[in-house]
């Protein structure tokens, strides 16, 4: 079993700073009867800017088979990736993710609670953390322990929404428009089971 961690530099950052348009959410496929069409992202509050990016990335980008750690109040900060382990049929062996999950989580908390007290890295891992935490501002370190927070992404599962939501957004358009109700309603039910 190989796992793999990587550590936010890793991140490509123009792919967590896409806008959510009308090719990545479903509503658009309302107005066109299915089709993709190119829509204008929604407006964002500057103060909702890197919730939306992170949310975005948790759907369009990491499957379910990866884990992102991240500042739970400072969603642009991501302190980790992790490739979840998988079981010889290739899906996620939830034990060892658990685990895997747990292990990282208690690791890097044990790591920024040391460093907020005495921000002498001991190892570079470490550095790593102290290098993310400077990027963005020295002083988001206080703290920063218990704010992290462990999400799996959920793109794959996505994918599979919008293909099981063909069928039914015709009429769903048809029911929303009679009743007058906003089409992006029927984008409700990719958060809630994913169709």
């Amino acid at each position: 079993m190989r796992v793999v961690i990587y550590p936010a530099s890793a991140l490509v950052t123009v792919a967590l700073l896409l806008p959510v348009t009308g090719a990545a959410f479903p509503a658009s496929h309302l107005e066109s009867g299915g089709a993709v069409t190119r829509a204008e992202p929604f407006p964002t509050p500057p103060e909702l800017e890197a919730a939306v990016e992170f949310w975005t990335a948790i759907f369009t980008e990491h499957d379910s088979d990866r884990a992102v750690l991240h500042d739970r109040q400072y969603m642009n900060i991501t302190w980790r990736l992790l490739d979840l382990p998988k079981n010889e049929k290739g899906k996620v062996d939830d034990k060892a993710a658990r685990k895997l999950m747990r292990d990282v989580l208690d690791d890097v908390r044990k790591r920024l609670r040391r460093l907020e007290a005495d921000p002498s890295p001991a190892d570079d891992a470490d550095r790593e953390l102290l290098r993310m935490a400077s990027a963005y501002d020295p002083k988001l370190l206080k703290n920063a322990w218990s704010r992290l927070r462990m999400q799996r992404g959920v793109a794959d599962n996505f994918r599979d929404g919008l293909i099981r939501a063909r069928k039914d957004l015709p009429k769903i358009r048809q029911i929303l428009a009679e009743e007058k109700v906003p089409p992006e309603i029927a984008a409700l039910p990719f958060v809630e089971s994913m169709y």
